[in-house]
């Protein structure tokens, strides 16, 4: 089984495309004008284009629309429906998709509870965090609930690197690093993944690195994002 780790998706609506725009703001029109159809496809467009790609499975994540600068209403808000629609796409086809969550990290105590309804309720299998909210590091002691609930469920995290050019606060005093090692290394490198597992895309460290006390092996991954009925895959 070849399993694609890291496929986004933005929901085809005015305030979820709008967001998704601002945190890219330089990207071409061009380009954005080019995969805004893909991204925003979550059915047969998309199974279609995994086929063409020899995928058989995928991990579905939100572009990080609630990440970065934002209120806490309007990210929950964002959230919630990113949520419930990936579930649908999900319940619609299961063979094919199963999601990482939306956690909105303005309020951490809010965004667990959603973290919380997300994988309980909604199936997802973890959750995606893209860079910084606020401008803060999440291992920073009001982030704790994040990493609380993810050990009460059992779920990794999955730590995406964030545009500097939208996130400096990411790089502050850290000249050193560039896009590929952003938040994913800093989080590795302050230990925060300790609490649970914790996956790091574009890191500059390993192309899927996880950190774990308990010892999850990477040849346990797809059984943990397949809800136990992984076996031998390729993770891409």
């Amino acid at each position: 089984m070849r399993i694609a780790l890291e496929e986004h998706f933005v929901l085809d609506a005015p305030e979820h495309v709008d967001r998704w725009l601002t945190l890219i703001p330089t990207v071409p029109e061009e380009i954005t004008a080019k995969i805004k159809r893909p991204l925003c496809d979550l059915g047969e467009a998309r199974n279609a284009a995994m086929a063409e790609a020899n995928i058989d499975f995928a991990i579905l994540s939100n572009v990080g629309t609630v990440q970065g600068a934002l209120d806490a209403a309007t990210a929950m808000t964002l959230a919630r429906q990113a949520n419930d629609r990936l579930a649908e796409a999900v319940q619609a086809h299961p063979d094919h998709f199963a999601g990482f969550a939306t956690v909105p990290l303005q309020d951490p105590e809010a965004g667990a509870a959603e973290f919380e309804r997300a994988v309980s309720e909604l199936g997802m299998r973890g959750a995606m965090i893209i860079g910084q909210t606020d401008g803060r590091d999440l291992d920073e002691d009001r982030f704790s609930p994040l990493w609380e609930r993810a050990q009460a469920l059992d779920v990794p995290i999955y730590l995406h690197a964030a545009d500097a050019a939208e996130m400096p606060a990411t790089y502050a005093g850290r000249p050193e690093l560039d896009y590929a090692t952003s938040t994913s290394s800093r989080m590795v490198d302050r230990e925060a993944g300790d609490h649970r597992p914790v996956l790091v895309a574009h890191s500059g460290i390993d192309r899927v690195r996880h950190a774990s006390p308990d010892g999850l092996e990477h040849r346990q991954l797809p059984a943990c994002l397949l809800g136990g009925s992984g076996g031998e895959a390729e993770i891409l």
